[in-house]
């Protein structure tokens, strides 16, 4: 079942994901929950497949390399859970088949569907953000809702004018362009008409009722023959009459009689009526050729102006209702002219209006979203929000790294990291500013610490944790605080074990949900590179409760 739009969600979760010969992943199925779910593991383990399982599913390029070595394809497959407005719930089920020959198969709900179809189903369910996966950040039409949306600009006024523009420009447009054009166009017009007014058209049928007498004519003979013949053969009715004779007072036969005087009486009365349908009809072979020239003209009219009569006569009336409007051209444009200069007039000031509003707004949602790179440990970062056109519709979010840097459009130039913190920081603002309903249900970070730690690393994890607050958030992560921080953590680990029958090692990975003593030991892990009493015992303190700690840019 196919999830309604974006807005029209209250909730909507992955609920499992599948994936099977994704290069060291063979097979793995991972149930997630609600909340933060972090993705841990040793460097190369294959943290990285499980987002690149979910690339493929939003459309990404079927890399047939990444087939597993020895299988004919990869194999992604993920069930979501979704709720929307007036009580309406589903579950949808999404796959991509990535064979090593042929191209790759789409699936929505078991039935096979288009790539296109496919990722835009899973992107009303799923954001990922990470190095070249800055879906929403890269679309003007996101980048100018999420600026309309922190300054409150409402674009009804100005799109209503925007349409009146158009549609006054094609009215004056459809009343022809030049003087001369105008004359060329009433003169074809009024030969049109007058062509058609001269064949004073017996109504739409009057071409059935001609050919009928074109056949009529051209049988002429053969019809007062053969009429004539039937009128005389019902006349002879000797034998009949003999027979009535015969019967006359015969007893027992009274009802027979009576029947073949009405018989009698009935021929009398049908050689009537064909007498006066021969005498009624006028079978005078000299009209044949005027009604063939009429019916030609009729021919010649339908192949001009309709396939029909009908069609013939709707297009002089059409044809009239223009020229009308031509001879009235001069007023009707002057009251065009008018109502289109007073509507351009409303829309420049209306879009002035919204301009302003926009170049207000795109600095405070700048300083807003820099403010919170900041606590991600971008410290020297900045995002500015710029706009341009008339209405300031044309919207970019520059970035730059550090002073003296020339900011640039940040999903060109930020890193996989800095991107990923870039986006998680414009989800915290906008979250704030909207609640988690009008954006995707999953949001799934990749390398979103990367090349962080200490404070910074604390910081990113308090983000992921409020911004996973309404809302399903996975982070693959190398930073022990991110994960302790994590509702869910899991765990990939890759073995080396012998492939077939020449013994060749072949790397794999294994996906796994960890808690307690697991947990315990895998955070150990990523805090000290070994797992013993000490670093159990710092990983038990990251997993404890901190009290709550207001982030800098929370506002």
């Amino acid at each position: 079942m196919a999830p309604p739009p974006v807005t029209a969600h209250r909730s909507s979760r992955l609920v499992e994901l599948h994936v099977e010969n994704l290069a060291v992943l063979a097979r793995a199925t991972v149930l997630i929950g609600d909340g933060l779910t972090a993705v841990t593991g040793e460097s190369g383990s294959g943290k990285s497949m499980l987002v690149t399982a979910l690339q493929l599913l939003l459309g990404g390029r079927a890399d047939t390399g990444a087939v597993r070595r020895n299988e004919s394809e990869t194999r992604v497959d993920a069930r979501f859970e979704w709720e929307g407005g007036g009580g309406m719930s589903g579950e949808t089920v999404v796959s991509r088949v990535v064979p090593v020959d042929g191209r790759s198969r789409a699936y929505i709900d078991g039935r096979p569907s288009t790539t296109a179809a496919l990722a835009e189903t899973v992107g009303r369910l799923l954001d990922l953000h990470g190095q070249h996966e800055q879906h929403r950040l890269a679309t003007m039409s996101w980048r100018r809702s999420l600026l309309d949306g922190h300054c409150g600009v409402d674009t009804t006024v100005l799109d209503a004018l925007r349409h009146q523009m158009v549609e006054i420009s094609a009215e004056i447009a459809a009343l022809g362009g030049s003087t001369t054009d105008r004359a060329r166009e009433l003169d074809l017009l009024t030969y049109q008409i007058e062509e058609i007014d001269r064949l004073d058209i017996d109504g739409p049928d009057e071409d059935t009722r001609i050919r009928s007498s074109i056949e009529q004519l051209g049988a002429v003979d053969d019809i007062r023959r053969r009429g004539g013949s039937a009128v005389e053969l019902l006349d002879d009715d000797e034998r009949l009459g003999a027979a009535l004779r015969a019967l006359d007072g015969l007893p027992g036969f009274d009802e027979e009689h009576s029947r073949l005087a009405g018989s009698i009486e009935d021929l009398r009365d049908l050689a009537a009526s064909l007498r006066r349908t021969l005498e009624a009809l006028d079978l005078d072979p000299s009209r044949l050729e005027t009604e063939v020239q009429r019916l030609s003209a009729l021919t010649d009219a339908k192949r001009k102006y309709g396939e029909t009569l009908a069609e013939v006569l709707a297009f002089r009336d059409q044809a009239a209702e223009r020229r009308d409007l031509l001879e009235s051209h001069d007023e009707r444009l002057g009251e065009l002219d008018r109502r289109l200069a007073a509507t351009t007039e409303e829309h420049r000031s209306e879009s002035e209006r919204v301009r302003c509003l926009r170049d207000e707004g795109a600095r405070g949602l700048g300083e807003l979203i820099t403010q919170e790179l900041r606590g991600l440990g971008m410290e020297h970062a900045r995002i500015a929000v710029t706009v341009d056109g008339e209405d300031g519709s044309s919207v970019e979010f520059l970035f730059s790294s550090g002073p003296g840097e020339r900011p640039r459009p940040v999903q060109r130039v930020a890193s996989g990291g800095e991107a990923a913190r870039c986006m998680l920081a414009i989800d915290l603002v906008h979250s704030r500013q909207t609640g988690p309903a009008h954006w995707p249900g999953t949001v799934v970070l990749d390398e979103v610490d990367s090349g962080l730690g200490g404070v910074a690393g604390t910081a990113v994890a308090e983000a992921l944790r409020e911004l996973a607050s309404g809302r399903q958030v996975i982070a693959v992560t190398h930073m022990a605080t991110v994960a302790a921080a994590a509702d869910q953590q899991i765990l990939v680990t890759k073995s080396v074990v012998a492939s077939g029958a020449d013994g060749e090692g072949m790397a794999t990975s294994s996906v796994e949900t960890v808690a307690g003593d697991s947990r315990v030991d895998e955070l150990a892990r990523m805090l000290a590179g070994r797992v013993d009493d000490t670093a159990r015992g710092h990983a038990r303190r990251l997993l404890r409760p901190a009290s709550p700690t207001r982030r800098r840019g929370s506002g």
